[in-house]
């Protein structure tokens, strides 16, 4: 009889509590002297540069700065590597979202290998150890903060997926709920419904295991209660505080168990059609889910229980399971986010080649329903 293993490491040293930034300096210093310092240009346009250089210096460190914009690309990725080595770096901190998270992995994971970037992008296996990342959230859903793998994309042949090593996660993540206050609501529900979108992928996911089922199950159902409320409210940092922790959960439990064809489609769908990670995720997440029915009705139905403790004993698994894609979908409406594929720019005659592209994708072989092309072709025509 074949058994399945599993496995499940936690590589990062986990800091979290509103005002938890303060720290920066001395724990980045426990790595290193000398920092290559990563910013989204939303974190350096909120005045957070001035606050974490400050607590760089606090801490004794010398660092040089790279504000990076929209999601990384190979070039940027050349770009930060260049100007890490030229200052000798010894350590990186990468704060904003998932997205410059991603570039900081890459940044510190490639930092001694030799040779183009485009060659580990495209498979050239990681043979050198990497100089350490602290990673400072400022968007939280991505679960970037504590996953192994940076999301690239090759622009010229239109190409997006990841690199992935477990030396990738980082040494240290900041989880500060404060740096989240007062984000454009966009950007709190792009954000928390990739979280979301994570959480039940990772729940359902052909890798899920007892543990990752315990990180998924609180971080959907976190993500589910507090995201609608912090949208809605800029300040309010219970919610951005439940959707810190949230995040980091989803990312331990992604990192082990996997994710779901929502996510082996929204690569090549996102840099097609340069449409945000987030909302293509959303638009998606209801989509497969009714796809996954069969395959992770129970899951569904637990999960739709922990959000309506009045459903414990009320209709059949299957009912309960439909409910819950609904209520996403009630969630979706309330924030403003599509749930039809055209929307995303998404051609009828272009589903196909989507799916294709996709279907090599580790997100994709995970997924709890097997996927066949042409059924999921056919199922994703209803509803563009």
């Amino acid at each position: 009889m074949t058994r399945a293993f599993h496995t499940f490491s936690l590589r990062t040293r986990l800091v979290w509590g509103p005002g938890v930034l303060a720290e920066l300096g001395k724990e980045t210093a426990r790595l290193g002297q000398r920092a290559m310092l990563i910013l989204s240009k939303t974190a350096a346009q909120k005045g957070l540069s001035e606050q974490i250089q400050a607590n760089l210096e606090s801490g004794g460190l010398t660092y040089t700065l790279m504000v990076a914009t929209g999601e990384p690309t190979l070039t940027s990725l050349a770009q930060g590597l260049s100007l890490a080595r030229e200052f000798g770096a010894q350590v990186v901190v990468a704060a904003g979202g998932g997205s410059v998270m991603d570039l900081g992995k890459a940044v510190a994971g490639l930092y001694h290998e030799p040779g183009a970037v485009l060659d580990y992008f495209y498979g050239k296996p990681i043979s050198k150890k990497g100089i350490p990342l602290v990673t400072v959230p400022t968007v939280f859903g991505s679960g970037a903060e504590v996953t192994p793998n940076a999301v690239l994309s090759d622009q010229d042949k239109q190409v997006k997926q990841s690199i992935r090593h477990p030396d990738f996660a980082a040494a240290t993540t900041m989880i500060d709920p404060l740096l989240s206050l007062d984000l454009p609501a966009s950007i709190t529900a792009f954000a928390g419904l990739d979280g979301l979108c994570q959480a039940i992928e990772a729940l359902t996911s052909r890798g899920a295991n007892p543990l990752t089922d315990v990180l998924a199950f609180d971080a959907a159902v976190r993500f589910a209660q507090a995201l609608p409320g912090a949208v809605a409210n800029g300040h309010d940092l219970a919610a951005r505080e439940s959707l810190a922790i949230a995040s980091t959960m989803g990312g331990i439990a992604l990192a082990a168990a996997r994710l779901g064809a929502v996510h082996g489609l929204a690569h090549p769908i996102g840099i097609r059609y340069h449409q945000p990670h987030g909302k293509v995720c959303a638009v998606l997440l209801p989509v497969i889910m009714r796809y996954n029915l069969p395959a992770a009705q129970e899951k569904y139905a637990q999960l739709y229980r922990r959000l309506n403790s009045s459903a414990t004993t009320a209709g059949s698994d299957c009912d309960q399971a439909l409910a819950l894609i609904e209520f996403v979908e009630t969630i979706l409406r309330q924030l403003g986010i599509p749930l039809h594929l055209r929307e995303l720019g998404l051609p009828p005659d272009e589903l196909e080649s989507v799916i294709a592209e996709g279907m090599p994708s580790g997100s994709m072989q995970a997924n709890p329903r097997p996927v066949v092309p042409g059924e999921l072709l056919q199922h994703l025509t209803q509803y563009w």
